[in-house]
């Protein structure tokens, strides 16, 4: 490494890893040794197994109609658990859509159902994602419902129709 500095290299990295130095008046980095890459990508562990969703039948019973083949661990994400409450994600393309389920309670007989969207992404020119209150209410199939219609029309793009004048004969 000393030699590489009397040759006028500088040598960064703790380990020494990286060297730059100036070839035909061009600044050259250069690795000394090589990048060190895994061949398998780490396995996420969540925090909460699909497991927990046992406790809630009727909304494991939802999501099932919301995923291909029935396959919730590919399609879901438990954010927050405690025991009657749950708070779970699903993302699509655009948007991410939390989902808080209690379930029904002595103080709160009929439980509760709350949903919201959330861009992925800012619009040109905003630093802050966009969201939209979505349905809420009891814990029941009517509320799943409607939350269910709000995501397919947050989902859909406007047609661009033709001018009467063009394409229609």
């Amino acid at each position: 490494m000393n030699d590489l500095k009397k040759a006028g290299v500088e040598v960064l990295g703790k380990d020494g890893s990286l060297k730059v130095g100036v070839k035909n008046g061009i600044k050259i980095k250069t690795m000394l040794k090589p990048l060190e890459v895994p061949d398998v990508a780490k396995k996420h562990q969540p925090k909460w197994s699909l497991e927990v969703l046992k406790e809630f039948p009727l909304l494991h019973k939802w999501l099932e109609e919301l995923s291909w083949y029935k396959k919730l661990e590919d399609y879901i994400y438990i954010s927050n658990y405690k025991k009657g409450e749950i708070r779970l994600k699903i993302f699509t393309k655009n948007y991410y859509y939390t989902i808080v389920a209690k379930l029904p309670r002595k103080e709160k007989p009929y439980g509760y159902l709350r949903t919201y969207g959330n861009c992925r992404k800012p619009r040109a020119g905003e630093e802050w994602t966009r969201g939209n209150d979505l349905t809420d209410g009891e814990y029941s199939r009517d509320t799943w419902e409607a939350f269910k219609n709000n995501l397919i029309f947050l989902e859909l793009v406007r047609v661009v129709r033709n001018s009467p004048n063009k394409g229609e004969k």
